[in-house]
Formats: C-alpha cells, sequence, structure tokens
C-alpha cells in the first residue's frame, strides 16, 4: 500500500482539495479492504480449499468461478495492473537514482537516442549531466533508452525476481520499518517548514483539478491483487480479517498525514510529485530521506509485483517458464524505456489505475465473490 501512489498524494490534495480527497481515501479503504475479503471467501469456497490446504492464485479464481472468456479478461487486467505499477516504481527509482549519483558522483550519464524536444537526429550517443535540474528527470526531455539509474535498480532487483515470494518478505519487514522512519520525517519536515493553508483549499472550484484524483487514490489502494498470493504464504495462525482491516486504516492514517501536511508545506509543480520536490529543493534531509522512500519503499516493492504476476501466468496458463519469466519480468524493463524520463511518469500512473487497477482491484473481485456465492449455494 505504501507505494507508488503515495508520492502523487501530497499533489492531489493541492489540485483537489482536502475535503474530496480525504473523502475518497476513506471511501475506498472500506472498499479495497471488502474486496480483499470478498477474494479470500472465494478462495475458501472452492472445495478442498476451506483452511486455504491449497495454493490458489488471482487468476485461479477467475479461471474457477468463470470461462475462459471472462478468465482471459481478468488475468489480463491483473497482469496488466501489476505491470504499470511495476513500470511506475522502475521509473521512480531509477530517476531518484540518477539524481543520488549526482549528489554523489557529480553527474549522471546513459545512452541517449539523440532526441529532444526541438530536435530530430536519431543517433544513439553517450549522454551525461551533472546537474538535477527542473523536471521529474536530471535528463530533462532528453530521451534514453538507458540510464546509469536504470542499470543500477536492475542489478538489485532482478536477482530477487529469481526466488520464491516467501524469501524476499524479509526484505519487505525492514523496509516497513524504513518507511515509518521515512513518513515521521515527512510529517515533522512539513511542520518545521510551515504549513500553509492557502496552498490546499477546502474544494478545488476546477473539474480539471479532479483528473488525478480517482487513479491516485485508487493506485494507492491498489493491495487486493495480491492478497491471494500473501493468503497462501502467510502463517497460518495470521488473523487474515484483523490484518486486512488494520493494514488499510494505517494506510488511510498514513495518505492523509503524509500527503496533507506536505502539500501543505511545499507547492508541487504539475506533472511532479512529492520526491521530486524534496530531492531537489527540500533540504540535506529530506533529501535523504527522499532518496530512502525511493529506493527502499518503491525500489524494493518491485520483486513482489513480477513475482506475483509470474505466479498467476505460471499457474493459470500452460506456457513454458521462459515465456512466463519474460511477460512477467522482462517485459516491464523494456516498457519503462520510453517513459524513463519528461512528465510520464504521472500520466502512467494515472490512466494505469483507471484502466487496469480499478478492474483488477474493484471490479474483479466483487464478480468473483458474486459467482462464488452461487456456486456455495448450488
Amino acid at each position: 500500500m505504501t507505494g507508488i501512489g503515495m508520492i502523487q498524494t501530497s499533489l492531489v490534495f493541492q489540485q483537489s482539495g482536502w475535503l474530496p480527497v480525504t473523502l475518497f481515501f476513506a471511501l475506498f479503504m472500506v472498499i479495497s479492504s471488502l474486496c480483499a475479503l470478498f477474494m479470500v471467501e472465494a478462495m475458501q469456497a472452492i472445495p478442498g480449499n476451506r483452511y486455504f490446504q491449497g495454493h490458489v492464485e488471482f487468476g485461479t479464481l477467475i479461471n474457477f468461478y468463470f470461462g475462459s472468456t471472462a478468465h482471459m479478461i481478468g488475468q489480463f487486467s491483473l497482469y496488466g495492473a501489476l505491470e504499470v505499477i511495476a513500470v511506475g516504481s522502475i521509473i521512480q527509482s531509477s530517476q531518484t537514482m540518477d539524481n543520488l549519483l549526482i549528489d554523489i558522483f557529480g553527474r549522471t550519464c546513459g545512452v541517449s537516442m539523440g532526441i529532444t524536444s526541438g530536435s530530430n537526429a536519431t543517433a544513439l550517443s553517450w549522454f551525461c549531466v551533472d546537474s538535477h535540474g527542473d523536471s521529474i528527470s536530471p535528463f530533462g526531455n532528453e530521451y534514453m533508452i538507458l540510464t546509469q539509474g536504470l542499470l543500477i535498480v536492475a542489478i538489485v532487483i532482478i536477482p530477487q525476481c529469481i526466488v520464491p515470494l516467501s524469501e524476499v518478505l524479509w526484505i519487505q519487514v525492514i523496509c516497513f520499518g524504513v518507511t515509518l522512519c521515512v513518513f515521521l520525517e515527512w510529517i515533522v519536515a512539513s511542520c518545521v517548514n510551515g504549513l500553509h493553508m492557502e496552498y490546499v483549499p477546502v474544494m478545488h472550484g476546477q473539474v480539471s483539478g479532479y483528473a488525478g484524483l480517482v487513479g491516485t487514490v485508487m493506485l494507492n489502494y491498489a493491495f487486493v491483487q495480491t492478497v491471494p498470493s500473501w493468503v497462501n504464504v502467510r502463517r497460518p495462525d495470521v488473523n487474515i480479517q484483523q490484518s486486512i482491516w488494520i493494514s488499510s486504516f494505517a494506510g488511510f492514517v498514513c495518505y492523509i498525514l503524509t500527503g496533507l501536511l506536505p502539500a501543505l508545506a511545499y507547492l508541487i509543480p504539475e506533472g511532479s510529485n512529492l520526491i521530486a520536490v524534496l530531492t531537489t529543493n527540500g533540504g540535506m534531509v529530506n533529501k535523504v530521506f527522499g532518496y530512502l522512500f525511493s529506493l527502499m519503499v518503491l525500489m524494493m516493492s518491485v520483486p513482489v509485483l513480477l513475482i506475483v504476476a509470474k505466479l498467476n501466468l505460471d499457474q493459470n496458463f500452460e506456457m513454458q517458464s521462459g515465456v512466463s519469466t519474460f511477460l512477467a519480468q522482462v517485459v516491464p524493463w523494456i516498457l519503462c524505456i520510453p517513459f524513463l524520463t519528461g512528465t510520464y511518469l504521472t500520466e502512467i500512473n494515472n490512466w494505469g489505475s483507471l484502466v487496469f487497477v480499478s478492474v483488477a482491484n474493484f471490479v474483479v473481485p466483487l464478480l468473483i465473490y458474486l459467482r462464488a456465492v452461487e456456486f456455495r449455494k448450488s
């Protein structure tokens, strides 16, 4: 839940106003929790799985309760949702890593296609920058097919994708501790910087201000799709309902505190995000904690997303392991290349949420539950 959507929350508060954003977060807290419990109920309704004896993934539920056509549609929505979040996290992590390289070594480099907003050249060349610039990426609008930041992120993430999901959960525990420290720093830094009530209206008068609200809120609550995989690897003594409700409520509190307070303290340009502001203009302490969030929280969440995607492909389609590995764990790296620079990250998150995340996390679970109820009655 503490993923790529959190860095856009402050901007949404400024664009839409604190009242509608708070209401939407509260609403989807309830909806996402219910959808997660719907998935769990549907898992238990499968014969022989009352106590989760089997290994049932998201796609398995669709395949069991619906026909092949619905299975393909549902599996595609899940695959798209997981890949969209993974691509966004990879892009943000690589941009942060490039900024970190500039701070440590004075510059960062990569392979450019030689295309900028004012040039039509397409020759590949080695391109370096020595300042953060005004964009999210230090490379600005230069089209890059590889950066040193992306290469380092790949070196860290890829080895984690070849081990079972249960083997990388200890990394998530460490990242959870880092996340709490980052959130606390954001809250304290915002209060120290000074809260400006004029930065966040009660409600925004223009409809355009609500453009990214729904997409950002759904992206923050896009944990439903991973619940079956979590249920399969959790300890038997873990209370599922309690875990889901506590997590969703804790997430809601985090979204309000780490979204609203920074929104009151820092002006965030359109197309940018909180991490970009903190790592370029927020002072040394803010910069360090901004780097920690991107590299220890966003980057380390990517292996879980890619492993879950592969698990669903392996269990629900008769394909060779190499094919599922390519689709789940190679394709995201290819897709992120056109969006490494510029301001595309915000658009990917907003539209990816509306197209894929909404279906996989809030539509399909409800349909699965309704079909599971009919199945139990019959």
